[in-house]
């Protein structure tokens, strides 16, 4: 197949988010047909970040500077003030969490897509990429009732393998008489889960959120007090800088010798539960070094590295340094478009200025504002 080639002259598409209200169309006929045709002719893939989940979690704010700052400096009790409250503000308000309609509406929207796919050439298949570690996607899906591969094979023990994301689902008639391919969506954490559990040391085993999560706030819910847990989220809202290093110093002085037993049991605590890559800057390191994250980034290079790939990113900066290098290198497929969704369009420069040597990236840019519900609507009218 030949590659698809926008008919515009520059790689912004605009979109008049106001008129999504009123049942759009909300982009040009040019850009409508380009997307339309790059949406049934490729292998569809979706890059979502913490901006899938705004509203309903806390961003990293600047929390991986200042985790990255105590690790470099081998401060344990930093790092374990640090990394406590980024579970206690960060990950436990992922246990529970449930899928707003957009995220619902998605799932299905993303299903239609499949489903009128008429070329047999190309599976009625799509992976979402993520480094978020909430389970909201899965439950946005089951919800919708679309089919997906978590990467875990098994029932009353799942065990997580990446062959199973390679799995194509057909359903057949009781009489025999025919088959069709089911859609089906790859659902791929690229940092893992709160339902991915170290538990047992041959394999990533599941365990449901409120089970892990409650576990480790019963053992060490009394490492910080609510009054200090408000200091240090104040603190990590802003960049790291030397004076601020007072802050945690200040809460440090005021525990008893015994406190840093504590601490240092809870670090243990939650790096040998929690399957998932903690926000550092050594992030990188553990990714490729981890047998099964190593596999996971494999994976998402080679999606984007096959013939009439199609990349969409919503809500995700390209901050992560090793996830925009795999993109940059993968760019150089002339046939992969990346289609980048842009917040508001404040936001087009900083995408362009890491993105500012590809012709193949296209930049979704709204009027106003470009939110989940305006992707569903673009899913809408592009099928």
């Amino acid at each position: 197949m030949k590659s698809i080639r926008s008919p515009k002259d520059n790689n912004v598409i605009k979109v008049h988010t106001e008129s999504v209200e009123l049942d759009g169309p909300f982009l040009v006929k040019e850009d409508s047909e380009f997307l339309r045709n790059a949406f049934a002719s490729s292998h569809i893939n979706f890059l979502l970040g913490a901006g899938f989940c705004c509203g309903l979690l806390p961003t990293l704010a600047c929390r991986e500077e200042w985790i990255a700052q105590a690790c470099a400096n081998g401060e344990r009790k930093h790092e374990a003030l640090l990394q406590y409250e980024f579970f206690r503000n960060v990950v436990c308000p992922m246990e529970g969490l449930h899928p707003n309609e957009e995220m619902v509406e998605f799932a299905k929207q993303l299903k239609r897509l499949l489903a009128a796919r008429g070329t047999i050439s190309i599976p009625r298949k799509a992976s979402l990429f993520t480094t978020n570690y909430d389970a909201i996607l899965e439950d946005a899906f089951e919800i919708a009732g679309v089919s997906y591969n978590d990467g875990f094979e098994g029932r009353i023990s799942p065990i997580f393998a990446t062959r199973s994301f390679g799995h194509v689902q057909y359903v057949q008639s009781l009489s025999l008489e025919y088959s069709a391919q089911v859609p089906t969506i790859n659902i791929i954490k690229l940092h893992g889960s709160v339902t991915w559990s170290k538990e047992n040391p041959q394999a990533i085993t599941y365990c449901e959120a409120a089970k892990l999560i409650p576990r480790l706030i019963e053992t060490h819910g009394s490492l910080l007090s609510q009054e200090e847990l408000d200091k240090i989220k104040t603190a990590v809202s802003e960049p790291f800088i030397d004076s601020d290093i007072e802050v945690l110093n200040g809460i440090v002085d005021s525990k008893s010798p015994e406190w840093s037993d504590e601490a240092e049991s809870f670090l243990e605590d939650y790096y040998s539960t929690l399957q998932i890559v903690n926000p550092n800057k050594s992030k990188f390191e553990e990714t490729v070094m981890g047998l099964t994250y190593y596999e996971l980034m494999r994976l998402f290079a080679n999606e984007l590295d096959r013939n009439n790939a199609l990349l969409v990113s919503f809500g995700f900066s390209f901050a992560d340094e090793h996830i925009l290098e795999i993109v940059k290198r993968a760019l150089e497929n002339p046939q992969l478009i990346l289609l980048v969704c842009c917040h508001t369009p404040d936001d087009l420069e900083w995408y362009q200025n890491k993105l500012n040597d590809y012709d193949n990236v296209k930049y979704v840019v709204p009027t106003e504002q470009f939110n989940l519900a305006d992707l569903c609507a673009l899913l809408k009218e592009v099928r």
